[in-house]
């Protein structure tokens, strides 16, 4: 998943992209500048595959990660987090 971020929760982040993958189990922030990426950042890596991910109502970042525990349906285990700024 990507996602182009232009929220205001996390104001660091701003035109930011975030970018989810399911086989390294990471989730990583890219800064960008025009069309090259200028920076990157490994926001968590190895809590799970990072199946999807949105911004909620409440502007906070919810990822659904893939993993042993918790179902997240009958078919695929795993659990729902919510990414809060540090203030």
């Amino acid at each position: 998943p990507v996602l182009f971020y232009n929220g205001t929760r996390y104001p660091n982040w701003k035109g930011n992209v975030l970018l989810g993958f399911m086989g390294h189990e990471e989730l990583r922030r890219l800064t960008v500048n025009g069309t090259r990426v200028t920076d990157q950042e490994v926001l968590f890596k190895g809590l799970g595959r990072v199946r999807d991910f949105v911004l909620g109502p409440d502007g906070l970042l919810y990822i659904a990660l893939a993993n042993p525990g918790p179902q997240l349906s009958s078919t695929t285990p795993g659990r729902v987090v919510r990414l809060v700024p540090v203030p």
